[in-house]
């Protein structure tokens, strides 16, 4: 690798990370109407694939999006941007239906070529970032150095921790997949991952470990692969994502009661009390005929404000017992992924199994058949010890957002140096509503999903297009800019409201 002399190139702001949530940072600058500077987005991708980031540059035809098109526009003007824009090319569509994650990343590169914002791809991996004076040194994997005055982390999730493996480092199989998610180059300069095209087997029995969205992905690709073998799904408590449905506006009694319970608990309930809030609105509103799913769309909206609320110790208790059952009412499937996974497990294909994996290690098998998996677990409610056998292993469980952890390096390292600070109750970044980290030096900043310890709502499109905009007023004062122009009910709100 060729190593480069320091590079007097500025910028007046820098994005690490090249997925959907720069180009919400590039959308936000535009539509501040003031932003007059440069920008550059460092991300190893090519050009081609650059925006659509993992979760939409690797996704198969049958992955699809798990909000309604009607929401996820990047434009806080316009939150259905993208439906017009899948309309305007020949999509048909309506606002409740759940397009293919594939057409939202060329949508999301999309966005880069009609960008009136001055900016630059660098392709390369930033691996440090350091405060020189007035402004940031950010170093490149091949030593190329730029100079930032601010610097946006926009590095995406966590990559999950390898799961336990019996014996030595290097006797892994490569069945045996830690993260399905990891980009690869196809030598056509695209991009592909486990869950597009690689490592998808087509026969032989499939532990998958974790029951959340990305379980859900990992199913559908084996489905799509004609994967003969039988599917098995290991969860602490074997709860899998529920069907989105539809979900309606509630009516104007049970909006005053949500406001209320939100009210309330912003004075310092305790976690057991919210909960409870939330099991009475529910019933309240299913005894007059509705669904549970409009309360929580209803509750959802004040989260970012009550999040901070807690105490670390309900932080830790909701993450510890609620998080899982949180999830599976929040984070929920179209209807088309239902009917796959009821369809598999008509054929008896589809397998649930609860419990805590104790370890993985290799098997011998009979000459032919590849090197076998077998998994040891205590199914929930026993204390015996059970195993299965399998020919591969995908780790589904999710990135942990504990910092100090080698996960994510370029994070680790700005912790280390105390660039960084941990958030709340020890889940990812410390950050202001604005996106800006606790360092005196000022000018550093990070959106995504990262900022979950302090704002818990920072996944989903809706959310991140909402941290955009506060982020890109924030970016113009750093850079001694006008204020944004404040001349539309939505800007407003996105300044004022929790989320959208």
């Amino acid at each position: 690798m060729p190593v480069y002399p320091f590079s007097q190139a500025y910028y007046d702001v820098v994005v690490i990370g090249g997925g959907a949530s720069a180009v919400a940072v590039l959308v936000a600058l535009e539509e501040t109407g003031d932003f007059r500077g440069s920008v550059a987005i460092i991300d190893p991708a090519s050009r081609l694939s650059l925006g659509q980031g993992v979760a939409y540059g690797a996704a198969r035809s049958t992955h699809l999006l798990n909000v309604p098109a009607g929401r996820m526009g990047l434009s806080i003007h316009n939150p259905a941007d993208f439906l017009q824009w899948a309309r305007a090319h020949g999509v048909k569509a309506q606002a409740e239906d759940f397009l293919p994650r594939r057409l939202y990343g060329s949508y999301l590169s999309s966005h880069l070529v009609t960008s009136s914002v001055n900016w630059s791809h660098l392709r390369g991996e930033a691996v440090d970032v350091q405060p020189t004076g007035a402004c940031w040194l950010v170093t490149l994997n091949d030593q190329r150095r730029f100079r930032a005055g601010a610097v946006v982390l926009a590095v995406g999730g966590p990559a999950s921790a390898p799961l336990p493996w019996s014996g030595p480092t290097d006797s892994r199989p490569n069945t045996l997949i830690d993260d399905p998610w990891p980009l690869y180059s196809d030598g056509d300069d695209r991009w592909i991952s486990s869950l597009s095209a690689r490592l998808v087997p087509t026969s032989g029995p499939v532990l998958i470990i974790g029951s959340g969205l990305t379980m859900i992905d990992m199913v559908l690709s084996l489905r799509q692969a004609r994967a003969a073998g039988d599917i098995h799904v290991l969860s602490r408590r074997g709860l899998w994502p529920l069907p989105y449905g539809t979900s309606s506006p509630l009516p104007p009694e049970m909006a005053t009661a949500v406001k209320l319970w939100a009210l309330s608990a912003r004075q310092g309930q305790p976690l057991s009390r919210l909960w409870q809030g939330i099991r009475h609105l529910i019933r309240q509103h299913q005894g007059n005929g509705g669904d549970w799913r409009d309360v929580i769309e209803a509750v959802r909206h004040h989260l970012p404000a009550l999040w901070p609320v807690l105490s670390d110790d309900d932080k830790r208790r909701f993450l510890r017992h609620g998080l899982p059952y949180w999830s599976i009412h929040r984070h929920r499937l179209p209807e088309q992924h239902v009917e796959t996974l009821n369809a598999l497990r008509q054929e008896g294909r589809l397998h649930s199994h609860k419990g805590r994996l104790h370890g993985l290690s290799a098997i011998e098998r009979q000459t032919g058949r590849p090197l076998g998996i077998k998994a040891e677990f205590t199914p929930r409610g026993r204390g015996t010890v059970e195993h299965l056998t399998v020919d591969w292993v995908y780790n589904c469980t999710g990135g942990s957002f504990d910092i100090s952890k080698p996960e994510s390096p370029l994070i680790q390292r700005l912790w280390q140096k105390g660039l960084l600070q941990q958030g709340p109750a020890g889940l990812g970044v410390d950050v202001n509503t604005s996106g800006c980290v606790g360092s005196e030096h000022g000018g550093l900043y990070l959106i995504g999903p990262l900022a979950r310890g302090r704002q818990w709502e920072t996944t989903a499109m809706p959310d991140i297009r909402v941290q955009a905009a506060r982020l890109a007023t924030s970016l113009l004062r750093h850079q001694g800019g006008k204020s944004p122009r404040r001349n539309t009910v939505a800007w407003l709100r996105a300044q004022l409201s929790p989320s959208l």
